[in-house]
């Protein structure tokens, strides 16, 4: 008897293994994991050299960098406000491959390489058609120097800045045989004026939201 006990324990861990594992297959599936993920019509370099009043050089990247990133396309430039003579630097990242969070959020990265969180918060990215997106804003501190940190992901329609975001908006492309990539924008600069830099962040961000829109 207690020998027909185990083993009818046994057969029952087993069928629940193998319904787990099923179970896990099938949803994985469906939720896209392993769909082809399409590119957009244009590369990522092709965000313009100017907008509005800025002005832009590209920052060399090192392959190491690149590789360590995961990313199919990485943009990496240094815009100048020649009104102003603002400087600031855009990261831009496009990823044709699964991924199950929102890859390299500033909120985790910059804490890990020594910068401390001063605060975060939403920031709205308005469009000329009136529409609107939410970005998240983070500022740090290290060594004495501030900056502010505003970052978004493009995923097709969407725009998002956290994982939960982005399991949303993939809900929406469920019946899709194919996914858009997902897009990294993220904008630095330094934050020694901040009501300066929170007007001239706000003012390069809605042009180059309109301009990575069409990244999908």
């Amino acid at each position: 008897m207690p020998m027909n006990t185990t083993l009818t324990k046994l057969a029952i861990g087993i069928a629940l293994i193998v319904l787990l594992s099923v179970g896990g297959w099938f949803s994985s599936h469906q939720s896209g994991v392993y769909r082809e993920i399409r590119l957009p019509d244009e590369p990522l370099s092709s965000i313009p050299m100017e907008l509005g009043n800025w002005r832009a050089k590209d920052i060399p990247f090192e392959d190491r960098l690149f590789r360590g990133v995961g990313a199919k396309e990485v943009v990496s430039r240094s815009y100048t406000n020649c009104a102003t003579g603002r400087d600031l630097t855009l990261h831009a990242a496009l990823f044709n491959t699964f991924w199950r969070i929102a890859p390299h959020p500033p909120t985790r990265c910059y804490p890990s390489n020594g910068w401390t969180t001063l605060g975060k918060e939403e920031f709205k990215l308005n469009a000329l058609d009136g529409t609107s997106a939410t970005a998240r804003l983070a500022s740090f501190e290290k060594d004495g120097n501030r900056i502010l940190v505003l970052y978004w992901f493009q995923f097709g329609d969407y725009v998002i800045y956290d994982t939960p975001g982005l399991n949303k908006a993939r809900w929406e492309y469920r019946d899709d045989k194919t996914w858009p990539p997902l897009v990294k924008m993220m904008i630095e600069l330094s934050a020694n004026k901040p009501e300066q830099a929170r007007k001239q962040l706000k003012e390069f961000a809605d042009a180059l939201h309109e301009v990575t829109k069409k990244y999908k």
